[in-house]
């Protein structure tokens, strides 16, 4: 929110809610801070996303063990 507020950014929305309970929407982008390993943050977000959504993962060090863990995991075709 804050970062939204300082660059003056109307074109986004902030939604602070459990993943399990937000209605189903496509985004383009979707942004997890100290929310869960790579994979399953990509796992319960999936269904949010499109053939070109970005997900971004803020993480304290670099994740290259759940980068890893993350390629393993099958892609969707559609």
């Amino acid at each position: 929110q804050q970062v939204k507020l300082q660059l003056k950014l109307d074109n986004i929305s902030i939604h602070h809610q459990r993943i399990e309970n937000f209605p189903p929407q496509k985004f383009h982008t979707i942004v997890s801070r100290a929310f869960t390993s790579a994979k399953n943050f990509f796992e319960l977000t999936r269904h949010l996303g499109q053939a070109h959504t970005t997900w971004l993962a803020m993480k304290g060090q670099y994740p290259k063990d759940e980068l890893l863990e993350l390629a393993l995991l099958p892609v969707d075709a559609t």
